[in-house]
């Protein structure tokens, strides 16, 4: 029970992060995608940077995820199911100006709106292995395996 506790935490700490950058006003999102204003892509590529360094540390010292087992590189850089995934995520950014993240967020600022895209989250995740497992020939993983 305390590891839901923290995950609680650092949730609202990331909720936090997420408000202050403006990652959840759809104006800043707009912007972004029509190139007119710069601050999520800093926001987004600190992060990228941040977890970088952060994983190749873990890596490399020895330290496990939550399982234990030490932190693995996948072996291939390449799934064929990135460039729909990352199109229909995309999209959907562009379109409803949030992402699963930002919609926690959201609907902590109180925005009730972001209860539609939250339960999009949830059908979508239901979703994908019915379609998956009909339409497509590759095998579904997760990250690292």
């Amino acid at each position: 029970m305390k590891r839901y506790g923290l995950y609680v935490i650092l949730g609202t700490i990331f909720g936090f992060a997420l408000s202050r950058a403006g990652a959840t006003r759809y104006d800043i999102i707009a912007d972004m995608f029509r190139f007119r204003n710069a601050q999520l892509y800093f926001v987004i590529g600190t992060a990228f940077v941040l977890n970088l360094i952060a994983f190749q540390v873990l890596q490399r010292s020895g330290i496990g995820g939550r399982s234990g087992m030490p932190l693995n590189l996948p072996d291939r850089m390449f799934h064929p199911g990135i460039i729909p995934g990352a199109i229909i995520f995309g999209l959907g950014w562009a379109i409803t100006g949030t992402c699963p993240g930002t919609a926690m967020a959201q609907l902590g600022e109180g925005h009730l709106s972001a209860l539609v895209i939250i339960a999009g989250v949830f059908a979508g995740a239901w979703i994908y292995p019915r379609v998956h497992a009909r339409f497509f020939n590759w095998q579904a993983s997760r990250c690292g395996e």
